[in-house]
């Protein structure tokens, strides 16, 4: 069922004008979206760390090529600029709608908290290859990609790269974030504050 903020304030506390606590509200949970987005950029990145996609209890898969053999830092950390470059970006949009003949205008506001990594990577004879196309590929887009999403493992051969999956959907992920859904009511009146996760 939708509620709209000020639909729910009425319903809770029914407490008068409801226009600042509404607002409150809506602040509160725009910025809950930053603070969930910022701390899924810090549980990606620990996936180097742990040397795994975060939270699967799964390691990556070790080098198995008689190339890959002769590296001695762990997979996945040779300069550390993938784990470094990941990074997250806030977009918040007011909008007005077009009100319908007799109605009024309605106002709604969206945020989205989007997290990238997509550090260029050049060809490198016998290491990184070449998209199909000839254009670079990209660690980011390498590992995260199904094996059969079309890259090779290098200009030279046909096989494909193993793939060690650093971002993305997390069920472990899911459920930290969905135990601090509660702070988006911090402030309101008779509701205590609940811990950010950040």
């Amino acid at each position: 069922m939708d509620i709209t903020p000020d639909q729910f304030y009425k319903q809770w506390l029914r407490l008068g004008p409801a226009q600042a606590t509404v607002s409150h509200f809506e602040r509160q949970v725009l910025d809950f979206t930053a603070t969930a987005g910022r701390f899924s950029q810090d549980r990606f990145q620990r996936s180097f760390d742990q040397g795994g996609f975060y939270g699967t209890g799964e390691r990556w898969a070790e080098r198995t090529s008689k190339w890959g053999r002769r590296f001695q830092h762990s997979v996945m950390t040779h300069t550390g600029l993938l784990q470094s470059t990941i990074d997250g970006n806030r977009d918040t949009d007011n909008t007005t709608h077009t009100p319908a003949p007799g109605r009024k205008a309605k106002f709604s506001r969206h945020s989205v908290y989007s997290i990238d990594a997509n550090p260029v990577s050049e060809a490198w004879p016998g290491r990184r290859g070449v998209r199909k196309d000839g254009s670079p590929t990209t660690y980011a887009a390498v590992h995260n990609a199904p094996s059969s999403f079309g890259f090779y493992t290098n200009q030279y051969r046909k096989s494909r790269p193993v793939r060690r999956q650093f971002m993305g959907p997390n069920q472990k992920l899911d459920a930290e974030v969905a135990r601090y859904y509660n702070t988006i009511f911090n402030g309101l009146p008779g509701v205590g504050n609940s811990p950010s996760p950040l």
